[in-house]
This record gives structure tokens, C-alpha cells and sequence, in this order.
């Protein structure tokens, strides 16, 4: 994944999720079981999905940076987020509000450049400036030579949009399916 933006990360991610968890869920023949029968152990690092919307929830309600004016989170994950009755991995839905937070503020900067308005632009950036040492990104993001910042936000930097809405348009389907 090294040099990818998360976005593109994101994107490729959600499509193996899905192909996986589509097959992983026809695969698993008792609830609480993985193939060939074993049992789901507590604390394996995988859920049920019926756990998802728990875990988005409390990512939500302890999420550690405010969303632009007049946008809030969902109340629940995107359509097709998980099969029902799949195993996933810990995390996936707690991703789900730090992408949807990324692109809040990706299409807020997006909108201002589009209305020239430079607060928003600027308070905009400085928010996304944030992404970078969220502990989310930090441990799920292997950056060392700043790729994201220098592909995304570098150029917005320089008053060029177009790393922020390269960044924005593969990865925020579950931002537009609530904020059309």
C-alpha cells in the first residue's frame, strides 16, 4: 500500500471487502463459525456483522475532530457496508466515520474553491492538515515520505484542487449516498 493516498487504499479496500466478505459469508456455515467449522473466539479480532453498527456508533459519538457546519455523521453504514451474517474484521465500521469525516471536509474545501470562498478554503485545509496524525492514520497507513500530504494536500497548498478532488471522488461513495 506504500505510496497509495488513503483514498485509493480505501477504494481497493472496500471492492476486496466486499468480494471477500460476500464469499467469506457463504463460506461460514454456522453463525459464530469460520470455514471448516471452528468457532469465532472472543477477542480474535472479528465481529459479527450485527456488531457493526455498535462499533460505528461508539467511533462516532467518541470521534476526536468536529465535521464541517450542517453535516453530521449517519446514523447507520452504508448500503452493502457488510453481508449479513459475515465475520469481519475489528475496525472496518470504526473506518467507515474516519473516511466519512476525510471526505466531509475534502468536498467542504471542494465547495469553497468552487464559490471562492478563501475562509472555508483555508479553514478547510488547515482541518485536513489533521488527517495526517489522527492515530487512524497513524496506525493503518504506511507514509513515511508523506505521499497523501504530498499528492493531496501539497497542491491545495498552492491553490490546486485537484489532489484533494483526485483524492475525493474514488473513495466517497459513502459521503455522497447521505450528502447528495
Amino acid at each position: 500500500m506504500k505510496g497509495k493516498t488513503p483514498a485509493a487504499i480505501a477504494s481497493s479496500l472496500l471492492v476486496l471487502s466486499a468480494s471477500v466478505l460476500t464469499a467469506c459469508s457463504a463460506a461460514i456455515p454456522g453463525q459464530g463459525s469460520l470455514p471448516g467449522g471452528s468457532q469465532i473466539a472472543s477477542g480474535s479480532g472479528f465481529e459479527e456483522s450485527g456488531d457493526l453498527l455498535g462499533e460505528y456508533a461508539d467511533a462516532v459519538k467518541n470521534f476526536p475532530a468536529a465535521l464541517p457546519e450542517g453535516i453530521q455523521f449517519p446514523a447507520r453504514l452504508p448500503d452493502n457496508f457488510v453481508t449479513p451474517g459475515a465475520h469481519v474484521e475489528e475496525g472496518v465500521a470504526s473506518s467507515a466515520a474516519y473516511f466519512y469525516w476525510l471526505c466531509a471536509w475534502e468536498k467542504e474545501y471542494l465547495d469553497a474553491n468552487s464559490a471562492g470562498d478563501e475562509q472555508k478554503l483555508d479553514s478547510s485545509l488547515a482541518t485536513l492538515e489533521k488527517w495526517e496524525a489522527f492515530p487512524f492514520y497513524l496506525e493503518h497507513f504506511d507514509d513515511p515520505d508523506g505521499a497523501w500530504h504530498k499528492a493531496v494536500l501539497a497542491p491545495a497548498e498552492s491553490g490546486d484542487p485537484s489532489g484533494i478532488a483526485r483524492d475525493f471522488a474514488p473513495a466517497c461513495s459513502f459521503y455522497e449516498q447521505f450528502n447528495s
